[in-house]
Order: C-alpha cells, then sequence, then structure tokens
C-alpha cells in the first residue's frame, strides 16, 4: 500500500521539485507526510494551478485525491464518444429562381448534462440570411463556424431529458451548365429529409445513386422529396419543354478499364450514349483519346443515321489549357501534361439526321500505356484517363477500374469526381478489386497511387550438422511459402563460418517425407561477383504473377554444404546456422535466420558436449526428426530450436576423440559326419567409435583337406579373396594375439612333430563389404573331410580289410582346424565355445587335454564346451562302437526330366534308393537355383539336408525306420536359352557309391516349335512311329512313369509341348560312360531342309525322266528301307517327304493332261486368225513359246510342256 501511494504521489511532487523555483521561499520545507512509518492523511501538499503556478492543497485527505482522479479518469474516458445525437434533420429548398431559398432544422439529444456538445452542422453550401433560431432547454449554447472542417458547429450544454432544435436560413447558388441545373447540398453523416421545390418543365433529375428521389408535380411548380443519409452531394435538373429550351448535345459515358499491372497497357472498354436535344444543336461531334492511348476496336459506321471518321489531330499542353490547375503542376516529370503539338487519335462523329437520330450508342474499345512514377519498388502513381468529347454540351459518366487484389489504393487527387464503390470485384471474389467513380465534367482530375501489397516468403528451416574428423557437413531443408503473385520465387542465404554451398545438390523436393531423395528439379544457385558467402536460391519454374490465385505455394528446398574442421588442443568446434534472405523491406534486405530446428550429430568415434550455444533452446530427439538422419550411431543427435531474432545462433561445445574398441565372441559347431566334418564358426563382433577399414581371416589348409570357406555377413553371402598364404610362425608374428607360436599342450606338441611339413595358413579378405561398425555376426562355414576306413589302436584286433564285417573298435584321430579372425590384438576377448554334433554310429570325443569342463548344455541338450584362448585347432578321437556290415547303397529305378521353357530348364531327378547308411552324398551340376529336396514324398527343409555351392554336393539324412527302399526326389533350376540350333548337356545328378541296378529314364521336354534332333549315343529312344489317319506320329510310353517310380505329384506342364523318352542300363550310373548331349533345334531349322529335298525330288521327277523309271523309284525305296534300320527317324522325315514329293508330281501331271485335254477338244479357242498362225510355235497348257495373244496350234503341233505331259503321262 505504501508503495503505491508513493508512486501516485510521485509526479507532482516531482513536478514541485523541478519547479521550485516558483515556490513561496518561506514554505519551502518538504511536508511531512510520513509519521512513524505511516501515511499522515491530512499531509500538504503540492499541486499546479491552471495558471502554471505551484499552489498548497491544504488540509487534504486521500480520500478526497482518490475521488478527484477517479473523476478525471471518468471524465477523460466519456469524452471518448460524442455528446449528443441526431434526432431529426430536414431541409427545405424552394431553386425555382436564380438563388435557392434554403431552410435546415437540427434537432439533438444531449447524453450529459454537465458536458459540452460539439454538434457538427456542416450546411457550407448555404449562405445564412438570418440569425440562427435556437430552441430548448438549454443552459448554455453558440454557434460558430466550425474549426475542424468546412460549415457551421453548434455547442450547448443543456438537460438530457428534452430535444434541442436550431434552424438556419439562407440561399444557396443553383450552378447552370447549358440546360442544365444543380444545387448542392453538405449535412452532417445522418439521415437527412429534404423537401424541394423546383419550377415546372423541369426533367431528368438525379442525384445519388443511394438517395431516393420522389417527384410530384403541381399547378405552379415540381416538389421533390429526397431521402439521404446526410454528407455532400449534389441535385441536377434539366428544365426542358417550352420555349425556353435551347438546343444542346449531352454526352454520357460509361468506361471500365482492366489493369493487370498498373505499369503496363491497361486494356479500356467505353459504352457512349450522345443525345441531341433541339434541331438546332451541332450534329458533329469528337471523341478524342488521352495521350498515351490508341484505338483497338470502333464500330462501323451506319450510313443511314450517322458516321464515324478515324483521324489523328495536335493538342495543346493541359498546362496552356488549364492554367489555373493546380494538379498538373504537382504531378511528377514523368507524369507531367503532354508537350506541344502531341499526336492524338480522335473519332468524328456525323449525325445525319438529328431530328430522327435523337441518340447514338457507341461501344468503344482501346488501350492506353500509362507514364507512370515509381514512388518506390512496390508504388506507382497514374493519373486515370477519360475519353474527352468535343462538341457537347455537358459530359458525366462512370469510371470503373479491375485491378488484381494484390494492389492497395491511395487517392491522390479526386477532383471533379466522386468515388461511389470501392470493394472486390463481383466476379473474381477475392482475386480482384473493383473501383467505380462518378463524374460529371470532363475535366476531372483524378490521380492514384497504386501501392503493391508486400508478400515475402515464409521460411521455416531445419538443419542437420554432422560432425567427422575431417569436415563439416551440413545439410538443410527449407520449408518455403510463397506468395502466388510473387514474380520470382527466390530466397538468399548468406553462409557464415567459411560454409561452401554445393551448387549440384540444391534442388525442391517431391515427397517431404523422404528428405533424401533426388527427384525434384534443380535449384539456379548464383552468388555475387564479391563471393562474400551470399547465395541467391531460384525455382526454376518461377513464373510471373497470378492475380486469379490466392493460395501460397508450398514447396521444401534442400541444400548442402560443407566447411573445413580439424581438432585443435583444446577440441573447441563453433559454427554459425545460415541467414535467410527473404526479400526486401523499403528498400532493405531482410536477413533473419527463421524459426525452425538445428540437429547435431556425429560419427560413432566422436562425442559432442554442448557448453557455450547461444539462440538455441535444447530440445528432445524425437520421431519427427528421424527421417533428417540417414544413419542413426551409437549415440542420438542432439536437437535444438531457434527462434527469429536479430542475432544469429550459434553452437559451440567441445569435441572428444573416441578410441576404438572391439570385443569378440566365438560359438564353434563341429558336426562329425561319416566321411567329413562340417566346421561351422560364430563371430559376434562389436566395434565401437572408429570402423574396421578390412577385415581379414586364415584359415589352415593341409594336403588339400580343408574346403573353401563360405562366408556370411548379418545373413548375406559374402565374396571373399585369398590374399596370401604363409606358415604358423609367420602368421604369429604378423599377427601377435591371434595364434599362440608354441604348441598349447605336450599331446599336440608332439602330434605336431611327427609331422613331415608345417602347417600352412591361408589368409582371406572381405571384398564388397562396406566399413565394420557397431554389432556385426561374421559366419565361417568349412569342411575336411577323413577316411572313414580307420586304423584301429594298439591292443585291438584288426581283420583284414577284405572281409565285409569291420573290427569291433575302430579308432582315428583327427585334428579339427579353426578359423582365425585376424583382428587387432587390443581386442576385448569374451566367451568363446563350441559344441560337438556326431553321428550315432560314432563316438566322438575330445583328445584327454582338451576335453575343457562343460558349464551348460544348449536347448537340444548338447554339450557346450570352453574353447581356450588362441586355440588353432582341436584334436578328436572317433570311435566305431559296434559290428555293421559296409554300407551298402543301390539304386534301383531313376529318372531324370529335363523341361525347358522360355529361357529356363527345370531339372527333377527321381531314384529308387536302397541303403543301410545314414546318409546319401549326391553330385548336383554346377549353376543351379531354387533347389527342393523330396524323401518318400516329403519335402525336406535345412535342417534334414546340407548343400555346398562350392563343391555342388548335397547331404541327405536317410529316413529312419525299418523300411529300405526310399525315394529320393531332387528338382532345381539352370539357365538355358533355346536358339536355332541348342546343345543340349544332359547333368544328372550322382549318387557317391552307389550302385545301379535298373535303368535310368531320362525324359526331355521341349516347346512345341523345338525338335530334337537326334538321342544321345548313349541312350536308347523310347518311342514308336505309329499310322495314324493320313500320317505318322511318335508315341512314347512315359505317361505312367511319374505314378510307377514313386514320385510325387506336381503340376502337369502344358499339352502342347514335345516329349521324348529314352532310358540306358549302366550300372556305374548315368553319367559313367561319360557326358551326354545331344541338340536341339528349331521347326524352322528342321523343316527347311526338308521342304528344298521334296522341292528337290518333285522337280527332278518332273523334269528327268530316268528319275522316273522303275529301277530308280527301286534304288530309292530299297535305300530308304535301309535307312529306317540305321536311322529310323530321319528315314521316318524322308519317307514322309518322300509322299509329299510324288503328291506334288502327281497334282501338277494331273491338273497338266487336263489342260492339254481341252486345248485338243478345241474348247477354249474356236477361231484362229490366219494372219496369226505360226506352224513353228509351240504350245502348252501351262507354257506359251509365242506372242500373248497367238492362236493355239492343231493338236498335230509339238508340246513344249514337261517331259510327264509330253509322254502323256509315261
Amino acid at each position: 500500500m505504501l508503495f503505491f501511494l508513493v508512486c501516485l504521489l510521485a509526479p507532482p511532487i516531482g513536478q514541485a521539485q523541478e519547479d521550485s523555483e516558483t515556490v513561496d521561499r518561506t514554505n519551502s520545507s518538504w511536508p511531512n507526510i510520513l509519521q512513524n512509518g505511516t501515511l499522515n492523511t491530512q499531509a500538504r501538499i503540492w499541486f499546479r494551478g491552471e495558471d502554471g503556478k505551484i499552489v498548497l492543497l491544504a488540509n487534504s485527505s486521500l480520500e478526497e485525491i482518490l475521488k478527484l482522479r477517479g473523476q478525471d479518469s471518468t471524465a477523460g474516458l466519456s469524452n471518448a464518444f460524442p455528446n449528443y445525437s441526431f434526432t431529426e434533420v430536414s431541409v427545405v429548398a424552394d431553386a425555382r429562381g436564380e438563388l435557392a431559398e434554403v431552410e435546415g432544422k437540427f434537432s439533438v439529444a444531449l447524453g450529459a448534462a454537465d458536458r459540452v456538445a460539439q454538434v457538427p452542422l456542416y450546411f457550407d453550401s448555404c449562405r445564412l440570411t438570418t440569425r440562427p433560431v435556437m430552441t430548448g432547454e438549454a443552459t448554455k449554447q453558440a454557434f460558430r463556424p466550425s474549426s475542424d472542417s468546412t460549415g457551421y458547429e453548434w455547442l450547448l450544454i443543456g438537460d438530457t431529458a428534452v430535444d434541442h432544435s436550431i434552424t438556419l436560413q439562407g440561399k444557396s447558388i443553383i450552378e447552370q451548365d447549358a440546360d442544365r441545373r444543380s444545387l448542392r447540398f453538405s449535412l452532417p453523416q445522418t439521415p437527412c429529409n429534404l423537401k424541394i421545390t423546383l419550377p415546372l418543365g423541369v426533367v431528368d433529375v438525379r442525384a445519388r445513386s443511394e438517395d431516393i428521389i420522389e417527384q410530384s408535380v403541381g399547378e405552379q411548380s415540381v416538389e421533390l422529396k429526397v431521402a439521404s443519409r446526410g454528407g455532400e452531394f449534389v441535385l441536377s435538373w434539366r428544365v426542358g419543354g417550352g420555349g425556353t429550351r435551347v438546343a444542346a448535345v449531352e454526352a454520357e459515358s460509361q468506361t471500365s478499364f482492366e489493369v493487370g499491372d498498373p505499369a503496363l497497357t491497361w486494356q479500356c472498354t467505353t459504352n457512349l450514349e450522345v443525345r441531341w436535344y433541339g434541331t438546332d444543336a451541332e450534329d458533329q461531334v469528337i471523341i478524342r483519346l488521352p495521350p498515351g492511348a490508341r484505338w483497338r476496336n470502333i464500330p462501323n459506321s451506319d450510313f443511314e443515321r450517322y458516321r464515324l471518321t478515324r483521324r489523328e489531330s495536335s493538342i495543346a499542353p493541359e498546362s496552356e489549357q488549364n492554367p489555373d490547375t493546380s494538379t498538373a503542376q504537382d504531378l511528377p516529370p514523368e507524369q507531367s501534361p503532354p508537350s506541344p503539338g502531341l499526336i492524338v487519335e480522335e473519332l468524328l462523329l456525323e449525325n445525319f439526321d438529328i431530328k430522327q437520330n435523337r441518340s447514338i450508342d457507341l461501344p468503344l474499345s482501346w488501350e492506353w500505356t500509362p507514364g507512370l512514377q515509381e514512388d518506390n519498388e512496390l508504388s506507382v502513381k497514374a493519373k486515370i484517363p477519360g475519353i474527352v468529347i468535343e462538341g457537347v454540351d455537358s459530359h458525366h459518366g462512370r469510371l470503373e477500374c479491375r485491378l488484381p487484389s494484390l494492389y492497395s489504393i491511395v487517392f491522390e487527387s479526386l477532383s471533379g469526381a466522386s468515388l461511389l464503390q470501392q470493394g472486390p470485384s463481383s466476379d473474381d471474389g477475392f482475386a480482384g478489386k473493383r473501383i467505380l467513380f462518378d463524374f460529371d465534367r470532363q475535366n476531372f482530375d483524378l490521380v492514384i497511387a497504386f501501392r503493391r501489397s508486400q508478400s515475402l516468403p515464409i521460411v521455416r528451416p531445419t538443419y542437420h550438422v554432422r560432425v567427422d574428423r575431417n569436415k563439416l557437413v551440413l545439410t538443410g531443408w527449407l520449408d518455403c511459402s510463397f506468395d502466388p503473385n510473387q514474380l520470382q520465387r527466390e530466397i538468399g542465404l548468406v553462409m557464415p563460418d567459411s560454409w561452401i554451398l554445393q551448387e549440384n545438390t540444391a534442388r525442391t523436393l517431391t515427397n517431404p517425407e523422404s528428405p533424401f531423395e533426388d527427384t525434384g528439379e534443380v535449384l539456379r544457385v548464383r552468388s555475387p561477383e564479391d563471393n562474400d558467402g551470399t547465395y541467391i536460391l531460384t525455382a526454376p519454374d518461377s513464373s510471373a504473377s497470378n492475380a486469379n490465385s490466392n493460395r501460397r505455394i508450398e514447396q521444401i528446398w534442400r541444400i548442402v554444404a560443407e566447411r573445413e574442421w580439424k581438432p585443435d588442443n583444446d577440441n573447441a568446434l563453433e559454427f554459425r546456422i545460415p541467414e535467410i534472405i527473404r526479400g526486401q523491406l523499403d528498400g532493405a534486405p531482410l536477413i533473419d535466420p527463421g524459426s525452425g530446428t538445428l540437429l547435431v550429430s556425429s560419427e560413432d568415434n566422436i562425442l559432442l558436449r554442448d557448453s557455450r550455444s547461444s539462440g538455441l533452446l535444447t530440445d528432445t530427439f524425437s520421431t519427427e526428426y528421424q527421417k533428417y538422419v540417414k544413419r542413426i550411431g551409437v549415440r542420438k543427435p542432439l536437437v535444438f530450436r531457434f527462434q527469429n531474432q536479430s542475432t544469429t545462433p550459434y553452437w559451440a561445445g567441445n569435441v572428444g576423440l573416441l578410441p576404438q574398441q572391439i570385443s569378440l565372441s566365438q560359438n564353434a559347431t563341429i558336426e562329425v559326419l561319416n566321411s567329413q566334418i562340417e566346421i561351422q564358426q560364430m563371430f559376434d563382433l562389436q566395434i565401437s567409435n572408429e570402423p574396421l577399414e578390412k577385415l581379414r581371416f586364415a584359415v589352415r589348409q593341409d594336403a588339400d583337406q580343408v574346403h573353401p570357406p563360405q562366408v556370411i555377413v548379418d545373413g548375406n553371402s559374402t565374396y571373399v579373396e585369398l590374399v596370401e598364404t604363409m606358415g604358423a610362425a609367420e602368421l604369429a608374428a604378423a599377427y601377435p594375439g591371434v595364434m599362440a607360436p608354441e604348441p598349447l599342450s605336450k599331446e599336440n606338441a608332439k602330434s605336431k612333430s611327427s609331422e613331415a611339413t608345417p602347417s600352412t595358413w591361408q589368409i582371406y579378405q572381405f571384398v564388397g563389404v562396406p566399413e565394420l561398425l557397431g554389432t556385426k555376426r561374421i559366419l565361417l562355414e568349412t569342411s575336411i573331410t577323413w577316411d572313414n576306413s580307420a586304423t584301429a589302436l594298439p591292443g585291438n584286433s584288426a581283420e583284414s580289410p577284405d572281409k565285409a564285417v569291420a573290427p569291433e573298435r575302430q579308432t582315428k584321430r583327427v585334428h579339427v582346424p579353426l578359423a582365425r579372425l585376424l583382428i587387432p590384438a587390443n581386442t576385448l576377448r569374451l566367451k568363446e565355445q563350441w559344441v560337438l554334433l556326431h553321428n550315432q554310429q560314432l563316438g566322438v570325443q575330445p583328445v584327454t587335454g582338451q576335453n575343457q569342463p562343460s558349464f551348460s548344455l544348449d536347448d537340444e541338450g548338447n554339450t557346450i564346451r570352453q574353447l581356450p584362448p588362441l586355440q588353432t585347432d582341436i584334436e578328436l578321437e572317433l570311435t566305431i562302437h559296434q559290428q555293421r556290415e559296409a554300407a551298402s547303397i543301390r539304386v534301383e529305378r531313376s529318372w531324370l526330366q529335363t523341361a525347358i521353357t522360355g529361357d529356363e530348364r527345370r531339372d527333377r531327378y527321381v531314384a529308387q534308393v536302397s541303403t543301410t547308411a545314414s546318409e546319401l552324398r549326391l553330385q548336383l551340376p554346377k549353376f543351379i537355383r531354387k533347389l527342393m529336396v523330396y524323401v518318400d514324398g516329403v519335402q525336406q527343409t535345412d535342417l534334414t539336408y546340407r548343400y555346398d555351392n562350392t563343391s555342388d554336393t548335397l547331404v541327405i539324412q536317410s529316413p529312419s525306420g525299418t523300411k529300405q527302399l526310399h525315394v529320393i526326389e531332387v528338382s532345381y533350376f539352370l539357365q538355358e536359352n533355346l536358339s536355332w540350333f541348342t546343345r543340349i548337356d544332359i547333368k544328372a545328378p550322382q549318387i557317391t557309391g552307389a550302385e545301379y541296378l535298373d535303368v535310368f529314364y531320362w525324359q526331355l521336354v521341349t516347346p512345341q516349335v523345338q525338335h530334337l534332333l537326334w538321342p544321345p549315343e548313349q541312350l536308347t529312344a523310347e518311342w514308336l512311329w505309329q499310322w495314324s489317319g493320313l500320317w505318322w506320329f511318335r508315341s512314347s510310353g512315359d505317361t505312367d512313369l511319374e505314378r510307377s517310380i514313386g514320385a510325387t505329384k506336381q503340376a502337369n506342364l502344358p499339352p502342347a509341348m514335345n516329349r521324348y523318352l529314352m532310358s540306358s542300363r549302366l550300372s556305374g550310373g548315368p553319367n559313367a560312360s561319360g557326358a551326354m548331349h545331344t541338340w536341339i533345334v528349331s521347326r524352322f531349322a528342321l523343316w527347311f531342309p526338308v521342304g528344298v529335298f521334296a522341292i528337290a525330288m518333285s522337280y527332278l521327277l518332273l523334269n528327268y525322266s530316268v528319275f522316273r523309271r522303275p529301277v530308280s523309284l527301286m534304288v530309292y525305296a530299297v535305300g530308304l528301307g535301309g535307312l529306317a534300320t540305321i536311322v529310323p527317324d530321319l528315314a521316318m522325315v524322308l519317307g514322309q517327304t518322300s509322299v509329299i514329293a510324288l503328291s506334288l508330281v502327281g497334282l501338277v501331271w494331273s491338273t497338266q493332261i487336263a489342260i492339254d485335254s481341252r486345248v485338243r477338244r478345241r474348247s477354249v479357242f474356236t477361231h484362229r486368225p490366219a494372219s496369226h498362225v505360226d506352224s513353228n510355235a509351240h504350245y502348252s497348257g501351262t507354257r506359251n513359246s509365242g506372242p500373248a495373244f497367238a492362236a493355239p496350234a492343231s493338236p498335230s503341233t509339238t508340246h513344249g510342256g514337261s517331259s510327264v505331259a509330253a509322254n502323256g503321262g509315261n
């Protein structure tokens, strides 16, 4: 409370202190207003009086001061509102003389009795002739000329319960223009009622369009009642009728301007109506365009009524025509009046008969190029033109201006014209503006300033700065919103701190949800000559202003900039974000950073700490920012928000460089099979901070027993290449910490010392793998073969190998090599363990000394053993526990189906196998795809078979049970393209160690347009040629082959295909006699030589009688029969071709005999002119050696046709 009182009293105390010179010195001491910490309410206070002097307000309480202040506040608030309201405004005028007698009555109601009401009456068009008459119970009132505006005002204070009135009487001037009279009124802006008396004979009474006029004609005058909204307006009328009427010409025009750009050409349309009153009026009218205008279209003359003549004339300067006009002097030089002798275009209108043609309507079309002055880049000033009509007594009309809504209007001069309407265009909606003027004289002065609305782009930036050891990469996304009326869609960028913009990366985005796509249009980038880091980005599809659109254009622009950075001693980093130039405001560029988001991320080996940033607000990384980051590393990016401000935000902090850290864990699986050992090693790498540029591994290679490794990285097969080979000692020296230089145990030392040659290691390197960083899983798969004809250990019985029964206990020791990852020596090694799997018929145990204690079991109950550090191999002891016969594999029947369709070839191999072995090993062709395996009709999975694509070996586990005969089915796809001549290699799978007892079938299925040329020499054709109707066809018994052999039922091949079945009996399998192949030819390649043979045979039979002799035909038949015993397929083709040839010969022979018989009977030619008879001419029914119209020879003439026809068919 004390603080409030001190603040309340501070101004007057301050004033008293400043003007202390005028205070009475006898009382100059400060008033004692505080007593014991409380305010004395009767304290003496100094205030400033009305005369400006300091006076003492004695014995004033706080309540009184507060009351006075409240009254002053209420008075100040109430003074903001008028203290009156009009209740009646009426005007009575008599305009029957030279001057108009006018009486106005104004009635008001007061709002407050203690305030002065200042009532503006205007009424400046009337000159008072008597003193005002004021009625009402006014306490105080005054009448005087207005101090704020033209006219008069009324000041009064009075009772609020009654109305107060004032009556003014005076005279107004009636203006005359030809036969037209006008009376001006100036009234308050309130509903007004006017009663005007005019003389008889007046016509064409006019007022404003919004005023309502009621006209009544009396005996001596015309009474008008006008309902108006007040303001300044003109009432005009014309004197008509009687002998007092004079001859006159009146023009009325409606002009419309279409403005697209005020600085460019305006399209103008004028509808002109010229009216004649009296036959003595002038019959010629001149219609003149303003300077800078030209006609676009004029109406044709009506030679029965009027004539229009287009011509040019020279006009004087406007300053000479209107020397008293001050507007022209105020115009700029660009808008100044035309110089003397300026040529303008005009039309001469001649009315042939005024009595008949009282009115002529002319639609005129013209255009006008204004001379403008630009106040600045967004504002231009123009003087609105109008058509000047000479030879008329009056010219009034309206001007309509339509322009785009992006321009605002400022009226510089509005003399002689009145504004009727300003608002949106009715047909264009909000896209256009419409301004309507009314003028009643030709020399109006209408100057308008057009100001183009400023619409700067809106830019919301998002920046992502990526930090690595050498540079900073800034990727920016600028979410831009452009005005559709903007001439060019462009913004500027000021790149601080030596940022270099990559110009070829600036482009628009077509999909905002994919910020890194490069599918948008490339932006045009330019920089100033001084190259101070400023770049101007422009959209390639920028176009001119479109005033018919009000929707903003939304686009996202992407930029990329780089900047060098090298860590210093304190590893400090600081950078500023770019500034955006959105345009110019009042001639100066508008530069600001905008409001947006900043993301800062780094490589995994860099740790960022924000410590000294300015203008940035910390935010949390969320899903909305994930699309702006290509790869999120170990640490999430830092997120900041910044607002539009005068200073550029910048990020400043420290950068920590982290060393590379690698951890390794290994899980190895060793599976012992009958003849080989599968080795699978799973390495889990965790690489932090810095990526591992290259990765190598070593595999021991002993006497070609280790198969090439297969490598899978994160589930994807990876190519590796052999880079070098080195010994164990060299490897231990080159890669310390990978393997021990000495044997790990005495057992290993003894076993290795007995080897003749030291072990060698092959070094492989990953190819095509990007830098390894983060979590990586590497799978290495190798295998070794081992001789399962094991020898007995000392003390065990070993029988002769010739016997079919194996020893009771056979053992063998095998060293299983392990691949070693060649990684840095400081790698942290976590758990390393291995699992041993083996066949139930084998006993497998690690050798003593390597059997580490187990610490867990896996999900399938297998023992997990710990793998000692730097272990390079595992020695296993393999034992066969039970007596068994040697495993035998017998193949009963087998079938290979090769179906070729298009560019693919599918091989389907089915075999009936009886075996006691636990697994079957099949050798498959190379480069197969889509492998599928079935055992006894059940499709197998990856768990029941293994396929090695390097050795093309398929291992299938034999099904358990008492059933000895199994159906093994394997199908796969190969690449095979068919052409005119295609060689087909038969690639049947081979079961290792199997004995083939029954027949092997090979079925070839080809498209209908491809045919087998001949079977392979190792196979026998299993088809027969049978007669059916008029032709031979091939029949093979392969319809039930799929069912009889026990194969699975698969989708049938298309029926319109050629099928060939062949067979062989080879105990060593289908590939025992070597590679088999055959040829497939297209139908064209097959039938082309057959057709040539048929044509040649027909030609020989027709033209050479030696081939038609019985001996020749008998020799041909015997040769064809002998060929049928050797090559039946070829003999069948030649036999059918011979039938075709004989048919052609028979057809030709029968046709020729029929034609010759008609010639002999003269059934064709009955008259032969003697002048054309040539006894030496030869004629035949098929060929004529004479003229085209020669008469046929007599039957006794010699025939020159074929030898068959010549001999009567013999």
